[in-house]
């Protein structure tokens, strides 16, 4: 089977389109699934394929495909909550741009985390753009233009793809060092809220990033002392000879 984008509404003419696939840090999946919730967007879509097939997730008791569609007024994202295996990625990205064909979007916007090591309240945030305008307001934004280096997986092929069409896209990448990383995840929301003047509250992700972090530090200590412990037993020596 090859990937095969479902609706079950028509797309909005004109629609933004933000692409949240699992990333490090699963920063993306964080920040789609906050706008979802938020601005209570409806699912009206999913995507199947093989590797789709035998997977379901239940959301308060309620079984669900694995990578879904929602939308609200000209807003559309596309949600996974699994992670594309490799071998998979060309017939994903393929499924993606087939559907861009018949859509027409008037953005798009990719997100994703890499690994960092940014340890700030914001996490830096790095930004392509396909238009001179997007760039304008990525600057705008405080957004670090990305000027040498590489992209990877199905936001390349989407990005590539959108630049040989000439649909006005955003990739936008933040550094992460936590699994989950919600700090991240806040930060990315952020520049979504200021791209696509939205409302989105991030206070509770920017606490949960800051207990995590607390508890990565701790755990890391305890594991310092452990090992200075262990070189000073070392150094007395067995007690019998």
């Amino acid at each position: 089977m090859t990937t095969k984008v479902v609706t079950y509404e028509k797309i909005p003419q004109n629609a933004k389109v933000i692409e949240a696939f699992p990333s490090n840090g699963f920063v993306s999946t964080i920040a789609a699934q906050r706008i979802i919730e938020q601005l209570g967007m409806q699912l009206i879509g999913h995507i199947e394929s093989d590797n789709t097939q035998g997977i379901a997730v239940i959301h308060k008791s309620k079984p669900l495909r694995p990578i879904r569609i929602y939308a609200k007024n000209d807003l559309v994202i596309v949600y996974s909550e699994m992670i594309i295996p490799l071998d998979s990625l060309s017939e994903f990205s393929e499924g993606l741009t087939t559907w861009f064909k018949k859509i027409q979007p008037r953005e798009v916007f990719l997100l994703a985390g890499v690994s960092g090591v940014e340890v700030s309240e914001e996490h830096e945030i790095l930004g392509i753009a396909t238009t001179e305008e997007l760039t304008k307001k990525l600057e705008k934004a405080k957004v670090k233009i990305l000027t040498d280096g590489m992209i990877t997986g199905i936001s390349a092929d989407l990005l590539i793809y959108c630049m040989a069409e000439r649909i006005p896209c955003v990739s936008l990448v933040t550094e992460t060092q936590f699994i989950p990383d919600p700090t991240a995840g806040a930060s990315m929301l952020r520049i979504l809220s200021s791209l696509l003047r939205l409302d989105i509250g991030t206070k509770d992700l920017d606490n949960a990033g800051a207990q995590i972090e607390s508890r990565v530090k701790e755990i890391t200590a305890q594991l310092k002392r452990g090992r200075e412990k262990y070189k000073k037993m070392e150094g007395i020596g067995p007690m019998y000879g």
